[in-house]
């Protein structure tokens, strides 16, 4: 991962106006802090995709039955993607990592809280989005030969491959998606 420290909000908006539409962005207060998910921080050391996979399917199986009870605005998920994205609004440790198409959005997130009294920077993550899809799908491709999707007909598909290759055979990659039926939030 490349780093490029910035000085001023007018070099900041200057590089982040410059990157391709196929850039997604994740904004941290405290620059230190890694790219880690909440179960991964949850797991920690014991970290592994099948510890990841039990929690989950634990997680959905006491989730599912309560759903009525937390959410009144949105209606019952229909596929694994979907019910995981709602369960980590409802504070839930899950493998996902929240990112955003925009940059402004994760700066406003970096700045919401960041306290200027510490000696620390914050940070904003600009990731390829085509470029880790890319690269997931070959190494999907590589590992399971009956899979023939590509970059661009994965995207009217994530729910299905997520639950139907992704999540069934656990595998070790960045898969960027949002589920179809998206939650209120």
């Amino acid at each position: 991962m490349e780093e490029i420290k910035v000085s001023t909000t007018e070099e900041l908006f200057k590089l982040l106006n410059e990157l391709p539409n196929h850039f997604i962005y994740r904004g941290h207060a405290n620059a230190s802090w890694m790219l880690q998910s909440s179960l991964e921080r949850m797991i920690g050391e014991k970290w592994s995709t099948d510890m990841a996979k039990r929690f989950e399917d634990y997680s959905l199986l006491q989730f599912k039955p309560k759903f009525h009870l937390y959410d009144h605005e949105n209606i019952e998920p229909k596929s694994k993607l979907a019910w995981l994205s709602i369960m980590q609004h409802y504070g839930v440790p899950t493998r996902f990592l929240d990112f955003t198409e925009s940059p402004y959005i994760a700066l406003y997130f970096a700045l919401e809280a960041y306290n200027p009294q510490t000696p620390t920077d914050l940070a904003i993550y600009a990731i390829d989005y085509k470029k880790i899809m890319i690269q997931s799908i070959a190494h999907i491709s590589s590992k399971n030969k009956t899979f023939k999707e590509d970059y661009n007909s994965v995207y009217e598909k994530q729910d299905e491959i997520f639950d139907d290759t992704i999540d069934t055979f656990n595998y070790e990659i960045a898969w960027i998606a949002e589920p179809k039926q998206l939650n209120a939030n």
